[in-house]
């Protein structure tokens, strides 16, 4: 028969960040008597603070955020017999900026003893991720095969949270207030800035289909009923509006969201020992989108003539990685375990719309954990 699960729920979310703030400008004692408005350098900080400016050295600032949000839910469950299961659902979720996007605070960069025209800025609008999910999926009980499973998903998505990287000329208003807050002389309008920010999008999409199977071995006589495999893989289509002025209804991948997902487990688990080596291919995603009239020019210059619109985001490239579980649980006296990430070293890279336009290289190696788990 079916089986039908209904449910309201009710969010309300009230934030409330306080950041201290770093004051370039501060009030010292002048020469003469009196005060003056003195410019203080990171290279200066540590002076300032010991001769007793630290209160005007750092001020506070606090945002607030307050929302609500009514999300339905409505799940179906079809059992046709014992081996077949089909399920089927209906919700409406949120997904909220994380804790660090939400902190009102800029992060300029320092190089050497002063400031760098780099600045991370924060965004006071940021709201949670708004999605409306549809789910279709089915369980097939293969008695001398395995567990085989189908999932169709498909999500329409508002606001979902980006990073937004701009390169903002002299002239520009930013620009101007980002140099009277940290340039020594404001007057010197010449430094082009780089901003970054988190920011929401427009409407957008995602839409895919997963397979997965599992199969222990537990024909196998003695020893080897042990083994076991389990098995899944994704591929997904999305799409998102961006709300930018200079690329008004232009059409991206979504943020951080592979097209296509693989794992493939092999493991032995009996007489209290486990041992998995798993492995995972992650294809390529967008981690961030150049904005601003400097986009618009780089792409129109003759060295980018005919490159797409994405041609200067950032994307990081497809990932493959091989870990390895090993433990051992004894009856009383908890797990012995030894865990290594990364086995093949692989890089992480990234670049800018394609691929010959490297942005980011890191080399990484193996990483082994060692430990013991006590259980009461």
């Amino acid at each position: 028969g079916y089986t039908f699960i209904a449910g309201l729920r009710f969010e309300q979310t009230d934030n409330t960040f306080t950041n201290n703030v770093i004051n370039t400008y501060i009030e010292t004692p002048a020469p003469g008597g009196g005060t003056r408005e003195t410019y203080i350098s990171p290279g200066f900080w540590k002076v300032v603070i010991d001769n007793g400016f630290e209160d005007e050295l750092f001020s506070t600032e606090t945002s607030e955020r307050s929302y609500d949000n009514l999300l339905p839910a409505l799940h179906v469950i079809k059992r046709f017999d014992e081996d077949l299961i089909l399920r089927g659902s209906y919700t409406q979720t949120i997904a909220r900026p994380t804790f660090t996007d939400l902190i009102p605070r800029e992060i300029i960069g320092v190089s050497g003893l002063d400031f760098a025209p780099s600045v991370r800025l924060a965004n006071f609008d940021l709201m949670p991720q708004e999605a409306e999910n549809f789910d279709l999926g089915g369980d097939y009980y293969f008695k001398k095969v395995g567990v085989i499973g189908v999932n169709f998903f498909y999500k329409n998505l508002t606001g979902p949270v980006y990073t937004e990287s701009r390169i903002i000329n002299p002239s520009d208003p930013l620009a101007m207030e980002l140099n009277a807050k940290y340039s020594s002389d404001p007057s010197v309008n010449n430094i082009e800035w780089t901003t970054t920010r988190k920011a929401n999008a427009g409407d957008g999409t995602l839409a895919g289909i997963e397979f997965t199977f599992n199969r222990k071995l537990d024909f196998l006589p003695g020893f080897w009923n042990g083994f076991g495999f389990a098995f899944n893989t994704a591929f997904l289509d999305s799409e998102v509006e961006l709300p930018l002025e200079e690329s008004l209804g232009e059409k991206v991948p979504l943020f951080k969201q592979s097209d296509q997902l693989t794992n493939l487990s092999l493991y032995y688990e009996k007489y209290g020992f486990l041992a998995r080596l798993s492995m995972q291919w992650k294809g390529g995603y967008l981690e961030q989108v150049q904005a601003g009239q400097n986009r618009i020019n780089n792409i129109s210059s003759p060295e980018q003539v005919g490159a797409s619109p994405d041609a200067l985001d950032l994307y990081v490239d497809d990932f493959f990685r091989v870990d390895l579980r090993l433990e051992y649980r004894f009856q009383k006296w908890g797990t012995i375990f030894f865990e290594g990430t990364n086995l093949t070293g692989e890089p992480l890279t990234k670049y800018y719309g394609d691929r010959l336009r490297t942005a980011y290289y890191q080399d990484t190696q193996p990483i082994y954990f060692i430990g013991y788990k006590w259980t009461m």
